[in-house]
């Protein structure tokens, strides 16, 4: 991999404060008008890696991540109620097709926890970026659209609810 490759490589997956990947706009400033094609170059280097460049529109940024999901590796800082609260909001958005009143995520997730661990979990996962508040209701962050494949969510919920209802 030539030098420019591999330092846009080391600048993408180097974390900087609590947010993955990179800005566009870092990038840009960083290796000029030719990000683009750099990108698309390292996307092919590193497809035999299983991995895959990303750009996630909310918050514009750059990540890598695997092309494929991979199970038995935490590839998440979140502890276990961090992820329930964050499956059950994911959960919730997937059912009503739109954002999640936040009581609606208390009052499934406090009988789990209790109100105050549940407070605490959706302030890590808005701090990290999982889960974004507006106006009362919670919706994905540009961190779930990255790490998250909803789609395949959307279809396990589903597959659930009908083996549910037989």
């Amino acid at each position: 991999m030539e030098d420019s490759l591999k330092n846009l490589f080391i600048s993408i997956i180097v974390r900087s404060g609590r947010a993955e990947g990179v800005k566009y706009s870092t990038l840009k400033k960083m290796f000029g008008p030719e990000i683009d094609n750099m990108l698309e170059k390292l996307n092919e280097v590193i497809k035999d890696l299983g991995l895959k460049v990303e750009r996630i529109k909310r918050g514009n940024r750059i990540v890598i991540k695997p092309l494929r999901p991979i199970s038995g590796v935490k590839l998440t800082p979140l502890d276990s109620n961090a992820l329930a609260a964050l499956t059950i909001i994911l959960s919730l958005i997937v059912l009503k097709q739109d954002a999640v009143d936040k009581e609606d995520y208390f009052k499934l997730m406090e009988k789990k926890v209790g109100r105050a661990e549940a407070k605490i979990c959706l302030g890590e996962l808005i701090r990290d970026g999982y889960v974004e508040e507006r106006g009362g209701k919670l919706f994905a962050g540009w961190r779930s659209e990255a790490e998250v494949d909803m789609e395949r969510l959307r279809d396990r919920i589903v597959k659930i609810i009908e083996e549910m209802s037989k």
